[in-house]
Protein backbone atom coordinates (compact mmCIF):
# COMPACT_ATOMS: atom_id res chain seq x y z
CA UNK A 1 0.00 0.00 0.00
CA UNK A 2 1.45 3.10 -1.27
CA UNK A 3 2.34 5.88 2.05
CA UNK A 4 2.16 9.73 1.19
CA UNK A 5 5.75 9.61 0.55
CA UNK A 6 6.25 11.66 -3.90
CA UNK A 7 8.89 10.59 -5.72
CA UNK A 8 11.26 12.84 -7.25
CA UNK A 9 13.22 11.58 -10.36
CA UNK A 10 16.39 13.49 -11.15
CA UNK A 11 17.94 13.03 -14.65
CA UNK A 12 21.09 15.01 -13.83
CA UNK A 13 22.67 16.47 -10.54
CA UNK A 14 22.55 20.32 -11.81
CA UNK A 15 18.62 20.10 -12.38
CA UNK A 16 17.73 20.14 -8.57
CA UNK A 17 13.46 19.85 -6.91
CA UNK A 18 14.17 24.03 -6.33
CA UNK A 19 11.01 25.78 -5.21
CA UNK A 20 9.42 21.92 -5.25
CA UNK A 21 11.39 21.03 -2.62
CA UNK A 22 10.67 23.99 -0.31
CA UNK A 23 6.61 23.30 -1.05
CA UNK A 24 7.00 19.88 -0.17
CA UNK A 25 8.95 20.63 3.00
CA UNK A 26 6.46 23.69 3.77
CA UNK A 27 3.48 21.18 3.80
CA UNK A 28 5.33 17.97 5.67
CA UNK A 29 5.18 16.07 2.97
CA UNK A 30 7.30 13.40 2.59
CA UNK A 31 9.87 12.70 -0.57
CA UNK A 32 12.44 10.56 -1.96
CA UNK A 33 14.61 11.59 -4.62
CA UNK A 34 15.47 8.76 -7.27
CA UNK A 35 18.59 9.35 -10.31
CA UNK A 36 18.56 7.01 -13.05
CA UNK A 37 22.30 6.97 -14.09
CA UNK A 38 23.05 6.46 -10.15
CA UNK A 39 20.33 4.26 -8.66
CA UNK A 40 20.00 2.15 -11.80
CA UNK A 41 16.70 0.19 -11.26
CA UNK A 42 13.76 2.53 -11.12
CA UNK A 43 11.09 1.88 -8.12
CA UNK A 44 7.69 0.45 -8.23
CA UNK A 45 5.58 3.59 -8.69
CA UNK A 46 2.69 2.09 -6.65
CA UNK A 47 4.20 2.33 -3.51
CA UNK A 48 3.92 6.58 -3.82
CA UNK A 49 1.25 8.76 -3.37
CA UNK A 50 2.85 11.09 -6.73
CA UNK A 51 5.67 10.79 -9.11
CA UNK A 52 7.50 14.46 -9.96
CA UNK A 53 10.12 13.62 -13.01
CA UNK A 54 12.89 16.76 -13.70
CA UNK A 55 14.80 17.53 -16.80
CA UNK A 56 17.91 16.77 -17.87
CA UNK A 57 20.46 16.73 -21.38
CA UNK A 58 19.06 13.88 -22.82
CA UNK A 59 16.50 13.22 -25.68
CA UNK A 60 13.27 11.48 -24.31
CA UNK A 61 14.23 9.75 -28.10
CA UNK A 62 17.54 8.13 -27.11
CA UNK A 63 18.47 4.65 -26.12
CA UNK A 64 19.02 5.20 -22.43
CA UNK A 65 15.66 6.67 -21.30
CA UNK A 66 13.96 3.69 -22.39
CA UNK A 67 13.44 2.27 -18.65
CA UNK A 68 12.47 5.73 -17.81
CA UNK A 69 9.44 5.82 -20.07
CA UNK A 70 8.52 2.21 -19.03
CA UNK A 71 8.52 3.07 -15.05
CA UNK A 72 6.61 6.51 -16.82
CA UNK A 73 3.96 3.89 -17.91
CA UNK A 74 3.60 2.31 -15.40
CA UNK A 75 3.32 4.98 -13.40
CA UNK A 76 -0.24 6.32 -15.83
CA UNK A 77 -1.33 2.48 -15.37
CA UNK A 78 -1.50 2.61 -11.74
CA UNK A 79 -3.05 5.77 -11.88
CA UNK A 80 -0.25 7.85 -9.77
CA UNK A 81 -0.32 11.61 -10.21
CA UNK A 82 1.78 12.55 -12.08
CA UNK A 83 4.30 16.10 -13.21
CA UNK A 84 6.91 16.12 -15.64
CA UNK A 85 8.92 18.76 -16.40
CA UNK A 86 10.76 19.80 -19.56
CA UNK A 87 12.54 16.31 -19.68
CA UNK A 88 10.09 14.89 -18.01
CA UNK A 89 7.07 16.25 -20.06
CA UNK A 90 8.61 15.13 -22.69
CA UNK A 91 8.68 11.72 -22.04
CA UNK A 92 5.50 11.63 -20.51
CA UNK A 93 4.03 12.50 -24.13
CA UNK A 94 6.60 9.70 -25.54
CA UNK A 95 5.53 7.57 -22.78
CA UNK A 96 1.99 7.87 -24.13
CA UNK A 97 2.32 7.59 -27.50
CA UNK A 98 3.20 11.15 -28.76
CA UNK A 99 6.43 12.16 -30.69
CA UNK A 100 9.51 14.24 -28.95
CA UNK A 101 10.90 16.45 -32.37
CA UNK A 102 13.98 18.85 -32.61
CA UNK A 103 12.21 22.41 -32.46
CA UNK A 104 12.50 24.69 -35.64
CA UNK A 105 14.43 26.78 -32.68
CA UNK A 106 15.94 26.82 -29.20
CA UNK A 107 14.24 28.16 -26.55
CA UNK A 108 16.91 30.02 -23.52
CA UNK A 109 16.51 31.69 -20.49
CA UNK A 110 13.96 34.13 -20.45
CA UNK A 111 13.40 36.07 -23.80
CA UNK A 112 12.85 34.94 -27.61
CA UNK A 113 14.40 35.61 -30.25
CA UNK A 114 12.98 38.64 -30.78
CA UNK A 115 13.76 39.89 -27.14
CA UNK A 116 9.70 38.95 -26.05
CA UNK A 117 9.78 37.63 -22.35
CA UNK A 118 8.71 33.89 -22.83
CA UNK A 119 4.82 33.42 -21.65
CA UNK A 120 2.22 30.87 -21.78
CA UNK A 121 -1.27 31.39 -22.66
CA UNK A 122 -4.16 29.22 -21.24
CA UNK A 123 -6.26 27.48 -23.96
CA UNK A 124 -10.00 27.15 -22.91
CA UNK A 125 -8.76 23.69 -21.68
CA UNK A 126 -6.25 25.47 -19.19
CA UNK A 127 -8.55 27.72 -17.73
CA UNK A 128 -10.27 24.78 -16.60
CA UNK A 129 -8.06 22.89 -15.56
CA UNK A 130 -7.13 22.36 -11.31
CA UNK A 131 -3.70 22.29 -12.22
CA UNK A 132 -3.55 26.03 -13.49
CA UNK A 133 -6.80 27.58 -11.09
CA UNK A 134 -5.28 30.44 -9.78
CA UNK A 135 -2.70 31.27 -11.99
CA UNK A 136 -2.76 34.19 -14.65
CA UNK A 137 -4.25 33.74 -18.35
CA UNK A 138 -0.88 35.05 -19.48
CA UNK A 139 2.02 34.34 -17.34
CA UNK A 140 6.04 34.53 -18.16
CA UNK A 141 7.90 30.74 -17.69
CA UNK A 142 12.26 29.93 -17.89
CA UNK A 143 13.05 27.87 -20.43
CA UNK A 144 15.44 25.61 -21.33
CA UNK A 145 15.33 23.33 -24.52
CA UNK A 146 15.64 22.46 -27.87
CA UNK A 147 12.95 19.98 -28.58
CA UNK A 148 9.16 19.95 -28.64
CA UNK A 149 6.20 17.26 -28.04
CA UNK A 150 3.37 16.32 -31.06
CA UNK A 151 0.35 15.33 -29.26
CA UNK A 152 -1.82 12.91 -29.68
CA UNK A 153 -5.79 13.23 -29.92
CA UNK A 154 -6.40 12.53 -26.44
CA UNK A 155 -4.35 14.56 -25.21
CA UNK A 156 -4.98 18.22 -24.19
CA UNK A 157 -3.22 21.60 -24.58
CA UNK A 158 -3.72 23.40 -21.59
CA UNK A 159 -0.66 26.36 -22.02
CA UNK A 160 0.81 27.80 -25.67
CA UNK A 161 3.55 29.81 -26.23
CA UNK A 162 2.22 33.27 -27.06
CA UNK A 163 3.84 34.41 -30.17
CA UNK A 164 5.79 32.93 -33.92
CA UNK A 165 9.05 32.50 -31.52
CA UNK A 166 7.82 30.52 -29.26
CA UNK A 167 7.27 27.13 -28.92
CA UNK A 168 3.56 26.19 -28.81
CA UNK A 169 2.97 23.20 -26.98
CA UNK A 170 4.28 24.33 -23.61
CA UNK A 171 1.42 22.10 -20.78
CA UNK A 172 0.16 19.43 -21.15
CA UNK A 173 -2.15 17.38 -19.84
CA UNK A 174 -1.94 13.62 -20.97
CA UNK A 175 -4.63 11.76 -18.79
CA UNK A 176 -6.51 12.97 -15.34
CA UNK A 177 -3.92 13.54 -13.30
CA UNK A 178 -0.64 13.03 -15.46
CA UNK A 179 0.82 17.03 -16.63
CA UNK A 180 4.01 17.74 -18.47
CA UNK A 181 5.25 21.24 -18.24
CA UNK A 182 7.78 22.07 -21.02
CA UNK A 183 9.42 25.09 -18.77
CA UNK A 184 10.70 25.67 -16.13
CA UNK A 185 8.04 26.57 -12.86
CA UNK A 186 10.75 25.74 -10.15
CA UNK A 187 14.39 27.23 -10.69
CA UNK A 188 16.06 29.17 -8.26
CA UNK A 189 18.68 31.97 -8.73
CA UNK A 190 20.88 29.18 -7.45
CA UNK A 191 20.09 26.92 -9.89
CA UNK A 192 20.32 29.72 -12.88
CA UNK A 193 23.79 30.16 -12.03
CA UNK A 194 25.00 26.58 -11.77
CA UNK A 195 23.38 25.52 -14.94
CA UNK A 196 24.75 28.41 -16.88
CA UNK A 197 28.04 27.47 -15.37
CA UNK A 198 27.39 23.69 -16.31
CA UNK A 199 25.23 23.71 -19.51
CA UNK A 200 26.21 23.50 -22.98
CA UNK A 201 22.73 25.09 -23.98
CA UNK A 202 23.76 28.41 -22.73
CA UNK A 203 26.52 28.81 -25.11
CA UNK A 204 26.52 31.72 -26.99
CA UNK A 205 23.98 33.46 -24.75
CA UNK A 206 24.32 36.62 -22.68
CA UNK A 207 24.23 34.91 -19.25
CA UNK A 208 24.40 38.43 -17.63
CA UNK A 209 20.89 39.45 -19.60
CA UNK A 210 19.84 36.02 -18.57
CA UNK A 211 20.63 36.68 -15.25
CA UNK A 212 19.41 40.57 -15.38
CA UNK A 213 16.04 39.21 -16.76
CA UNK A 214 15.75 36.65 -14.44
CA UNK A 215 15.97 38.66 -11.25
CA UNK A 216 13.40 41.05 -12.66
CA UNK A 217 10.72 37.96 -13.03
CA UNK A 218 11.45 36.00 -9.97
CA UNK A 219 8.45 36.78 -7.68
CA UNK A 220 6.20 36.36 -10.70
CA UNK A 221 8.05 32.55 -11.95
CA UNK A 222 7.79 31.30 -8.24
CA UNK A 223 4.20 32.99 -7.99
CA UNK A 224 2.67 30.88 -10.71
CA UNK A 225 5.34 28.12 -9.51
CA UNK A 226 3.79 28.07 -6.38
CA UNK A 227 0.36 27.44 -7.24
CA UNK A 228 0.93 24.97 -9.81
CA UNK A 229 2.65 22.61 -7.43
CA UNK A 230 0.07 23.54 -4.80
CA UNK A 231 -2.28 22.76 -7.05
CA UNK A 232 -0.84 19.19 -8.06
CA UNK A 233 -0.45 18.47 -4.52
CA UNK A 234 -4.45 18.76 -4.13
CA UNK A 235 -4.71 16.74 -7.18
CA UNK A 236 -2.20 14.15 -5.47
CA UNK A 237 -4.40 14.69 -2.17
CA UNK A 238 -1.36 15.50 -0.68
CA UNK A 239 -2.75 18.79 1.10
Amino acid sequence: MKDKKVLIVKNVDREKPGLVRTILQENKVPFTIFNPRRDYKFPDPGEYAAVIVFGGPQSANDAEIGSELEFIARTMDSDIPYLGICLGAQALVKAAGGKVERASFKEVGCKDAKGNYFQVELTEDGRHDDLLRGVNEIFPIFQLHGETVVLRNKMALLGAGKGPYQIRNQIVRVAPRTYGIQGHLEVTKQMLEKWMEQDGMFVGYDKTAISRDFRRLQQEYHQNGRSVINNFLQIAKLK
